[in-house]
């Protein structure tokens, strides 16, 4: 077996990314050889009669807790809920008092290998669902994004022509960054669509004095995928309604663009912020959002809301599951709530937040 001491010494120098040193993770729990605990309640089914016996009454499924990854989880994609991989784990840059150091903590699948290795080069690193790409940031290039090729460890760096406000978004197919960027001095809000293997950024003015057609977002305004690729969300601020700077600004809708034109397209009856590229249902009838108060579950048609949320980072796994990112495990449930499934994570990943998924 594969020593479980250092997952970067694992891949090879490219693996590591240029001039990164391989970097030791902390030995994984004893997790292996556990069989699947399955809890079933069991019922002998019965049919009633014409006596007036009474109906049967249905048992209340209970949640199945999985078994924990293989020790040597990181040779090979980890398998997520819903079909996907983990393509991704990162933690913002943090701050080793006893060298004085500052590094960030990424994992992240090179797809040319099958293993996951250590990046410590950047501050930060989304990697791409599809395709061997991540996109990296570091605090001394703040207007600069970099795609990085994973297998060889290159990266290429572009100009922005503004700061982002937010972290950039990958598209469903991996090829293109979705990025929000603010002219403070100018007043400007754009919408920023980066061809990530060209290196090709384009913008489109959507806000400001000059805007051509100007669309009002304040607070928390970040540009999100839609499930096709071909649009992108904005969410619009309700100006009727009133505004305080101790809750989060009341939406009227969300406003499509053209990914390819940044024209306006429509504009959805969904009062909130889409909580990330995942929030989307396969079919797109419901989406997650972030509320006022509370994360959301919402008709897509209507606006309607079906629900609150316990928490905004979910992911679905079919149109009738919602996966959250919780703590230590993966946790499926249905649109009512109800707990179906419990997967625990790697150890290595339990001071990780997992930002990135893929599919195989």
């Amino acid at each position: 077996m594969s020593n479980p001491d250092d997952i970067a010494e694992s891949g090879s120098a490219t693996d590591r990314g240029p001039g990164a040193p391989a970097r030791r993770l902390p030995k994984i729990l004893a997790a292996g050889g556990l069989a699947i605990t399955l809890m079933i309640a069991g019922y002998a089914a019965w049919r009633g009669t014409d006596s007036g016996e009474p109906a049967p009454v249905e048992p209340e499924p209970v949640a199945v807790d999985m078994s924990p990854p293989p020790e040597d989880w990181w040779t090979r994609p980890l398998e997520l809920p819903g079909g996907y991989v983990l393509a991704g784990a990162d933690v913002p840059r943090y701050f080793d008092a006893t060298t004085g150091d500052r590094q960030s903590k990424a994992l992240i699948l090179n797809r040319a290998t099958g293993r996951y290795i250590a990046l410590t080069d950047y501050d930060a690193v989304l990697a791409a669902p599809r395709g061997d790409l991540a996109a990296v940031s570091n605090s001394d290039r703040p207007r600069e994004i970099g795609v990085l090729d994973v297998p060889t460890g290159r990266v290429r760096w572009v100009r922005l022509p503004a700061r982002p406000m937010a972290p950039p978004s990958w598209s469903p197919d991996g090829t293109r960054l979705l990025l929000t960027l603010r002219d403070k001095e100018r007043g400007e809000e754009h919408l920023g669509v980066l061809d990530a293997r060209a290196a090709r950024l384009r913008t489109f003015l959507v806000g400001g004095p000059t805007a051509p057609e100007s669309f009002s977002c304040t607070d928390s305004c970040v540009f999100t995928w839609m499930p096709d690729g071909t649009e992108v969300a904005y969410p619009q601020t309700d100006h009727f309604a009133q505004l305080s700077e101790a809750r989060r600004h009341p939406r009227r809708g969300l406003q499509l663009f053209s990914a390819d034109t940044g024209a306006p397209t429509r504009l959805l009856p969904v009062r909130g912020d889409v909580t990330g590229a995942y929030a989307w249902s396969p079919d797109g009838r419901h989406v997650v959002v972030q509320g006022q108060e509370t994360p959301q579950l919402v008709k897509v048609a209507t606006g309607e809301v079906i629900q609150d949320l316990a928490v905004a980072d979910v992911y679905w796994a079919g149109n009738d599951r919602l996966v959250r990112l919780q703590g230590r495990k993966a946790i499926v449930s249905d649109l009512s709530g109800r707990i179906i499934e419990r997967h625990p994570f790697p150890a290595e990943l339990h001071d990780r937040y997992v930002v990135a998924l893929g599919k195989p």
